[in-house]
Parts: C-alpha cells; sequence; structure tokens
C-alpha cells in the first residue's frame, strides 16, 4: 500500500522539538547558531557632518551605521550618543539617536562657540567610538536685521554695508569681519585691559547686512559724507537703535582721500563709524590671530569717535585737527605730518584714558560702551608697544570741524 504524504511529511516529535529549540536560541543569540547572526562590533559614519553656523542646525546631519565584524549592517536597535570631541563651545539638540534596523539619524545638531574647526565624536554600548572628520563654524546665516541681543544695554553693532548693485564678497557670512573685530579687541584689551561691549548672537559676534538703496557711483559723490549717507539709510529702514554704535565695513568707495568716516559728538552728532573698504589699498585682517592691520586700526580708532574721544578740551588736543591726540605713537593720532604708527591709548594718560579726568571730558575707561576683560584674555591677547604693527599716512576720516 503506498505511504500517504503526511506520513511522508512527518518527523519524529523528539528531532523537531529539538530544532525548534536550535531556531529560538539562535534567535536569541544563544546557541552553536549564533556565530551566524550579525552581532554589533562597530560603529560607521555614513554621512558627515557639515554645514554648521551659528544659530542653526548642521546642514548636513550625520547618519551612523551600527556593523558587524564583516562590515554587515546589524538590525539590532542600539543607542548612538554624540559629543563635542574637540574645539570650544557645545552641541546641542538630540544627541541620542537610536539605531533603526542599524541605521541612527541625528536631526537638529548644532554648533555653539568660537567659529573655527570642532569634531564629533559618536559612541554606544560596548562599542569603540569613532570620530567624524573636523567641520568648521560659520558665522550665521545672512540676516538684514538686528538678530537678538545676548547681553541687554549699551552695545556696538556691526553692519556689512554693500552699495547697490555692487559685488558682494559676503564678508559677514564669512569670518573676515569677525576676524577683523577680533584682531583690534585683542590689541586694545592688552593696551588697555578693556574691550569694547560687541553685539553678540549666541556668543558670537553678530554682524547683519544691509544694502543701500544708490550704487557706489552715486555714493561716491557724497565724498567726505559717504558716512552720513550711510547712517541717514540706516535710520530710515528703522536700524538704528538709540542705546547702540554701529560700525559700519563698508564695501564701497568715496570721491574724497579718506579710508572711512564717523560721528564726533557733541560737535558731530550721529552714531556710526565707517571704514570704506574699496577706498584705501589694504587688507583686513581675515585669520584668527592675526594682528591688526590698517583697516583695524582704522576702524578701532573711527569708533572711539563715536564716543566723543578726544574731547576738544582735552589737554594735548591737537589745535589743527580736532579730535585728536599729537603723538604718532598714540590710537587717536591726528594733525601731525609723522606717519601713523599706533602702539599705545593715550600716551599721558590724561587725555582721553584715565581712571579720573576733568568734569566734561570724554573718557575712554568710564564710557557704557567699555568692559573690563580677564586677566586670562588680557595674556593670551597680541603685545602692544615695542615695534609698531603699522605706519601709515593714509587719513582715516575727513578732518573734523571746529567745535
Amino acid at each position: 500500500m503506498p505511504r500517504s504524504p503526511l506520513h511522508a511529511a512527518t518527523v519524529p516529535l523528539g528531532i523537531a522539538a529539538a530544532t525548534a529549540g536550535l531556531v529560538f536560541a539562535a534567535c536569541k543569540g544563544e546557541g552553536p547558531f549564533a556565530a551566524l547572526l550579525p552581532h554589533p562590533t562597530q560603529l560607521e559614519i555614513t554621512i558627515q557632518p557639515n554645514g554648521a553656523r551659528i544659530g542653526s542646525p548642521l546642514g548636513v546631519q550625520p547618519i551612523v551605521e551600527v556593523h558587524d565584524a564583516l562590515g554587515r549592517v546589524v538590525k539590532d536597535r542600539v543607542p548612538v550618543a554624540v559629543a563635542l570631541a574637540s574645539g570650544d563651545g557645545h552641541l546641542l539638540g538630540t544627541v541620542v539617536a537610536n539605531a533603526v534596523d542599524g541605521v541612527a539619524r541625528f536631526t537638529d545638531l548644532r554648533l555653539m562657540g568660537g567659529y573655527g574647526a570642532k569634531t564629533l565624536t559618536f559612541t554606544a554600548p560596548g562599542l569603540p567610538s569613532v570620530t567624524a572628520d573636523s567641520v568648521d563654524l560659520s558665522p550665521a546665516v545672512r540676516s538684514s536685521i538686528d538678530r537678538p541681543d545676548d547681553i541687554p544695554g549699551s552695545q556696538v553693532h556691526v553692519v556689512y554695508v554693500l552699495p547697490r548693485g555692487s559685488k558682494d564678497r559676503e564678508l559677514d557670512t564669512r569670518v573676515d569681519i569677525a576676524n577683523s573685530v577680533a584682531a583690534f579687541q585683542r590689541w586694545l584689551a592688552r593696551a588697555t585691559r578693556m574691550q569694547i561691549r560687541f553685539d553678540l548672537y549666541q556668543g558670537d559676534l553678530d554682524v547683519s547686512f544691509f544694502e543701500l538703496s544708490r550704487p557706489d557711483s552715486e555714493m561716491r559723490l557724497f565724498g567726505s559724507f559717504v558716512v552720513s549717507e550711510i547712517e541717514r539709510e540706516l535710520a530710515g529702514a528703522g536700524v538704528i537703535q538709540p542705546d547702540k554704535r554701529y560700525l559700519i565695513y563698508y564695501d564701497g568707495s568715496a570721491a574724497a582721500l579718506v579710508c572711512g568716516g564717523a560721528a564726533w559728538p557733541p560737535t558731530i552728532g550721529g552714531q556710526v563709524a565707517a571704514i570704506y573698504l574699496r577706498n584705501c589699498p589694504a587688507e583686513l585682517a581675515s585669520r584668527p590671530n592675526d594682528s591688526p592691520g590698517y583697516w583695524e586700526f582704522a576702524a578701532l580708532h573711527d569708533l572711539l569717535h563715536t564716543l566723543g574721544i578726544v574731547s576738544s578740551a582735552a589737554p594735548h588736543h591737537t589745535a589743527n585737527s580736532w579730535g585728536h591726540v599729537p603723538e604718532p605713537e598714540d590710537l587717536m593720532y591726528g594733525g601731525g605730518t609723522s606717519p601713523w604708527e599706533p602702539t599705545t591709548v593715550d600716551v599721558n594718560g590724561d587725555d582721553y584714558f584715565a581712571p579720573n579726568l576733568p568734569d566734561g571730558l570724554s573718557n575712554l575707561a568710564t564710557n557704557v560702551f567699555m568692559e573690563p576683560v580677564s586677566a586670562t584674555i588680557v595674556a593670551a591677547s597680541a603685545p602692544v608697544g615695542g615695534h609698531p604693527l603699522i605706519s601709515s599716512i593714509l587719513p582715516a576720516h575727513p578732518p573734523f570741524p571746529k567745535p
């Protein structure tokens, strides 16, 4: 009699039970078949982090896979954590991502801190860590408005201003302006143990952007009063705030042979100082630790004028060059025939920077736009005195009128 299909497929009960037990054990990672299943041994970064800007999530968020020893993706649900491995600052966002089907996707990471290279490290329980390629933290994306201030009160806001239709060098979204300001801030810290209170956004210099309604060919016609026209347009657009001063990096020129301009209250009203980047042959201190060059000293010189420095009643005020002192080695030199070679702030300590000055004299040491700096910052700052960093006959601004 032929055997039925049922009888042909019958497996002894003992063998079936043993086979089921082995399969179940293998699924749990136990038994003789466990070695055949992928087992987590390493992490691999398949998408490197990139596009780091102040105030924004990473433009490219990292993706990390969990692999076994043969490089196969492991389907286990493994928590992968990320941390800042090098570079100052902080890593913000969701710093732990559970791998789904062996893939951990980060979605909202962002960096804070000083500009420059930073690296991230990824870890998982029981696995060796893996470090990503370095990513450079850059200034915030372009903004035509003054971003929320880190600190309240009097402060200086920086604006990159462009004549209509001129070539945009994007100095606001690169580190050029930030490094330029940092260069003269370090010099000032060493010279005075104080710095200017600049407007910060999430710990870094806040630089906004403004395009003028006039092209460079029309702006040039204002000659010595280019800075006044810039301030007029900024005020008309609602940019100017009463408790701030403004330092303008103007990517344009002027018909007059000057490199910038500034208010000098109370004689010349206003809140703006500007350097004309297309009008004089000089380069910005564009690298992180560059020493200040001509543009940095000119920017600082003009900015101090907006604080009323130097008073016309100062003991050594230059009679033929209002707003200045006569020593060529002084930051606020003007009116002489010698080249400007700034190595110090207020040579005699009795004109515009001293613990105490006579009433009525503008004193940088007590100005609300200044703040003391720590000894650590002073020690790390570029030394002053000795050999001058620049020697120039370029005029930082046109002469001021007699008060």
